[in-house]
C-alpha cells in the first residue's frame, strides 16, 4: 500500500503561503514584524519548482513513452495553466482599469504573457520582465519545464537522466563555457543576445531536477532505520529550514542555500512519511488543493481590495494584524472558489472535450 501524499499538500500550502505573506508584508508596517517574518517568503517560489518535479516524476514514471501518452500530457497540463491564468490576468487588468493600455497601446506587453515568454522589459532575474499579473513570471519556467518533461518521455528508459542532463547542461555547463561562472544569485542575467536563453540558464530550474531526484528517492526502497531516526532527521530539516528563512544560519552561499535547506526538508518530511504518514489538519489541505488558486488571487486582492475599502471610506484600517488576517481569510475563500469552479469544474470540462476520443 503507497502512503499517502497529504505531505506533498501540506508542503504546496507552506509554499504558497510563504508567497502570499511575502506579498502582505507591507501590511504590518509597526516595528518591521512584516518584514521580519516574511522577508524571505520569496522562497515558496522555488519550492514550488520542487514539488512540480517531485510531481511530475512520481505522476508520469510509469507512462508509456509513445507521442499519443506525450500530446495528452502536455495538454492536460496546459488545461490546468491556462484557464484559471488567462482568466486571472484579464480580470487583473479589467479591474485596475488598463485594458486600454494592455490591449490598445501596448499589447506586446500582454502577448508574451499568453505564450509564456519573459516580457524582458528588464534584466532582473528570474522573472526578466513582470507580466501584467506579475506572479506569472513563474509559469514561464512551469511551463518549460512540462515541455522538457514531455519530450524526455520519448526516451523511455533514460528519460530522466536526459532530462537532468539537459537541466544541468543549460544551467551549469553553458554558464561556465560561455560566461566562466555561474550566478550566485537567481536575480543575475548573463545578456545573452538570445534572449530565451536567459531563462533557460538560470539556476532556479534546477530546484525542479531536485524534485525529480527526491521523487525517485522516494519511490525507491530506501528508508529510514526507523520511526525515531525519520522523527529526528524531520525535525532537524524543520530547525535547519527555519533558522535559514530568518538569517540565522547559511550553510552554503547564495541560492545553493535554498535548494539545499528544502530540498532536506522535502526529503526529510516524505522520508518520514514512507514509514508513518502524517495526519495533516483539513485546513491546510484545502489551502494546498486551492495553491495555485492562492498563488494567483491574492495579487489581485492585495491590489484591489484596499480601493474597495477606500471607497467606502474605511482606508484607516489598511494595515496592522487584524486587516492581515482579515485580507488572508478573503485571499482563501476567493481561492477556494476559483478552484472548485475553474480548477476543477471548468478545467475537467474542456479537458473532457479537447481529449474526447
Amino acid at each position: 500500500m503507497k502512503p499517502k501524499l497529504d505531505i506533498i499538500q501540506f508542503f504546496r500550502a507552506v509554499a504558497a503561503l510563504l508567497v502570499c505573506f511575502f506579498h502582505m508584508k507591507g501590511i504590518l508596517k509597526q516595528g518591521e514584524w512584516g518584514k521580519f517574518l516574511f522577508g524571505n517568503g520569496s522562497v515558496g517560489v522555488p519550492m514550488f519548482f520542487m514539488i512540480s518535479g517531485f510531481i511530475m516524476y512520481h505522476t508520469t514514471r510509469m507512462v508509456q513513452p509513445n507521442w499519443k501518452n506525450v500530446k495528452a500530457f502536455l495538454l492536460k497540463r496546459l488545461i490546468r495553466i491556462l484557464p484559471l491564468y488567462y482568466l486571472m490576468t484579464l480580470l487583473y487588468v479589467l479591474l485596475l482599469g488598463n485594458a486600454h493600455y494592455y490591449f490598445i497601446e501596448n499589447p506586446s506587453f500582454l502577448l508574451p504573457t499568453f505564450f509564456f515568454f519573459p516580457t524582458y522589459v528588464n534584466l532582473i532575474g528570474p522573472s526578466y520582465g513582470m507580466p501584467p499579473l506579475a506572479v506569472g513570471w513563474s509559469l514561464n519556467y512551469e511551463i518549460y519545464f512540462y515541455l522538457l518533461v514531455g519530450i524526455s518521455m520519448l526516451f523511455v528508459k533514460n528519460r530522466w537522466f536526459m532530462l537532468c542532463g539537459w537541466l544541468v547542461g543549460t544551467t551549469i555547463l553553458i554558464p561556465l563555457l560561455s560566461n566562466g561562472y555561474v550566478m550566485m544569485s537567481l536575480s543575475e542575467c548573463y545578456g545573452y543576445t538570445a534572449v530565451y536563453l536567459n531563462l533557460m540558464t538560470n539556476p532556479v530550474l534546477l530546484f525542479f531536477m531536485a524534485g525529480i531526484v527526491i521523487g525517485a528517492l522516494y519511490t525507491s526502497s530506501v528508508v529510514p532505520p526507523s520511526l525515531f531516526w525519520a522523527d529526528a532527521s524531520a525535525q532537524l530539516a524543520v530547525v535547519v529550514f527555519i533558522l535559514s528563512y530568518f538569517h540565522l544560519i547559511q550553510l552554503v552561499p547564495g541560492w545553493y542555500n535554498h535548494l539545499l535547506t528544502c530540498g532536506f526538508l522535502l526529503v526529510a518530511l516524505l522520508q518520514r512519511n514512507k514509514i508513518k504518514p502524517y495526519s495533516i489538519p483539513k485546513s491546510l489541505l484545502i489551502i494546498g488543493n486551492c495553491s495555485f488558486s492562492l498563488y494567483l488571487v491574492h495579487p489581485i486582492v492585495l491590489t484591489y481590495l484596499p480601493k474597495v475599502l477606500r471607497t467606502l471610506g474605511v482606508q484607516a484600517v489598511l494595515e496592522g494584524w487584524v486587516y492581515f488576517i482579515g485580507v488572508l481569510l478573503v485571499i482563501v475563500a476567493i481561492s477556494y472558489l476559483s478552484y472548485v469552479w475553474i480548477e476543477q469544474r471548468l478545467s475537467l470540462k474542456i479537458q473532457s472535450l479537447v481529449l474526447k476520443e
